[in-house]
Formats: C-alpha cells, structure tokens, sequence
C-alpha cells in the first residue's frame, strides 16, 4: 500500500513539473493571437490574414502554419500539438498560405501561396 501511495505522489509530481512546459506554449499562442499575426505581411493575392483558418503548430522558437481561407469570411487561430496535424493542401492558390518564422523575428519569415493543381 504505501509503495502505490508513493508512487502515486510521484506520478503528481511528475505531471506538475511538466505542465510547465505547457505554460510556455499557452504563453506563446497568447503572444500570436495578441501580436504576432499583425504583424504578418500576406504575399500578393492574398486576402486578409482575418478571413483565413490559420493552424499553427509551435516547437522551441519555431512557429509553422498553414492559412486556409475560410468562405464564411472569419478565420480563427488553431493549435495543433504537432506538424503532422497541419492540413497539409497541395494545391489552392492564395486560398491556402504556408507560413514558417521565428517567435523571436516575424521579420524574418517565410510566407508564400499554395500552387495550382
């Protein structure tokens, strides 16, 4: 009984400390939502960044997205919990934005539109 009492304490520990981690990425979103997407520049032929679905996907500085334009006219930010989740759309034009920066230097990113299928 008190080796499962131990080890149960252990387990909480052991998911309070890496609940950290998560704070880190909670604190990265708020910084996309709150600043960073306004300060994208979309390439030519590329409508607003507010009428697109934008999924990201955060790892260490390195934000990936993907845009995809939403017809209703509203998009929405999207986290995802890896690159694999990202839509991955292989043709659509402007319809669909590929993205990839530094948190650190939004300057610095590369965005461009999908091709044509």
């Amino acid at each position: 009984m008190k080796v499962r009492i131990d080890l149960l304490i252990w387990a909480i520990l052991l998911v309070g400390a890496c609940s950290d981690s998560g704070n880190y990425v909670d604190h990265e979103k708020d910084k996309v939502n709150n600043d960073f997407e306004h300060r994208i520049n979309m390439p030519h032929g590329a409508k607003d960044i507010s009428q697109y679905d934008r999924y990201y996907y955060i790892f260490g500085d390195i934000i990936v997205g993907e845009f995809i334009r939403n017809p209703n006219g509203k998009g929405r930010s999207i986290f995802l919990n890896n690159e694999a989740e990202l839509p991955h759309i292989m043709d659509g034009g402007c319809g669909v934005i590929n993205f990839r920066a530094n948190l650190r230097k939004v300057e610095s990113a590369t965005i461009s539109c999908n091709g044509d299928a």
